[in-house]
């Protein structure tokens, strides 16, 4: 059938209007569909970059524990208390301390993942053995740290009572099977021993630390104004124990005296009469004129 030129005109609208009519009930699916693809591709991307960071801190994570194997004592609890406590010997030795004992004392371990080894070094030296005993125990790149480290002046001289508490590490998968490493350590930032003599041997390890004076400043010491205050230069430089009981000292800057006060103990230094209420490890109490107040290192007694 032949169709006329006016039903042909119409037969063409008509076909456009359901080709529109199917646009319009697909284009809303079509669109709901790439919203959701780009929604997975997001979240596709947020998954490998998530994974790439876990990975990259799995690789660190590994690269660490291999080091730290590579400087840990040996995997045998005893054969690794045995190799260190004779390694801690010979340096306390090389430094020639005196009336040295070192005791092992009970440690902490976790199977499978680690044994923590605690050794106490009693001794006594001067300032410069000290120096040197750090310098080589920090030169050295086993698995260790100390602990605590106790000072204590010894009466009418220069020498000085120590106490040290070192931990040491042996891990399981430890490259080290029956010796020591035997690498140098990374953690020193000065070059040298003597570097390290220059900075702490000529200090007062009891007084506040004063920068060295300026070149053209006179080089000796300025003599006190009469009439001054000793209390306005005194500050609390150490907190330590004498068998047992502790005791706070506080140095007097203008005249080098070291005041050793112990809990419940009257003082006076200058204007100031106080009495020390507490001493704690890190910090003392004190009353003057009936107010409290605490003291840290380095605090002034009129602050």
């Amino acid at each position: 059938m032949v169709l006329k030129k006016r039903e042909k005109i119409l037969a063409l609208a008509v076909g456009g209007l359901l080709v529109l009519a199917v646009a319009y009930w697909i284009w809303p699916s079509q669109g709901g569909s790439l919203a959701d693809l780009r929604e997975k591709r997001d979240k596709l991307a947020e998954d490998l970059n998530n994974k790439k960071n876990r990975a990259q801190r799995a690789k660190k994570a590994t690269e660490r524990l291999t080091q730290w194997q590579s400087r840990a004592l040996p995997a045998a609890p005893e054969t690794a208390r045995s190799l260190y406590q004779n390694w801690l010997r010979e340096l306390v030795d090389r430094v020639a301390f005196r009336n040295t004992k070192i005791n092992a004392m009970e440690g902490q371990s976790r199977r499978g993942v680690y044994t923590l080894l605690a050794f106490d070094v009693q001794c006594q030296g001067s300032l410069e053995q000290l120096t040197r005993f750090l310098y080589e125990f920090y030169g050295a790149d086993h698995m260790h740290k100390i602990r605590s480290l106790n000072i204590k002046p010894l009466e009418n001289t220069r020498e000085l009572d120590l106490t040290i508490v070192v931990e040491a590490m042996s891990l399981p998968g430890s490259t080290q099977k029956d010796k020591l490493s035997t690498e140098p350590g990374k953690r020193l930032k000065l070059a040298s021993l003597e570097d390290y003599k220059k900075t702490i041997v000529d200090r007062n390890l009891f007084a506040v630390y004063a920068p060295p004076k300026q070149a053209k400043e006179k080089t000796e010491d300025k003599p006190m104004v009469s009439g001054t205050d000793p209390s306005r230069s005194a500050f609390l430089t150490a907190i330590v124990e004498t068998d047992g009981i502790p005791e706070a000292w506080l140095y007097v800057r203008t005249t080098g005296e070291n005041f050793i006060l112990r809990q419940d103990e009257d003082f006076s230094i200058g204007q100031i009469k106080g009495k020390v209420i507490r001493i704690d490890r890190s910090e003392i109490e004190i009353e003057i004129n009936g107010r409290r107040r605490t003291m840290r290192y380095g605090d002034s007694l009129t602050m």
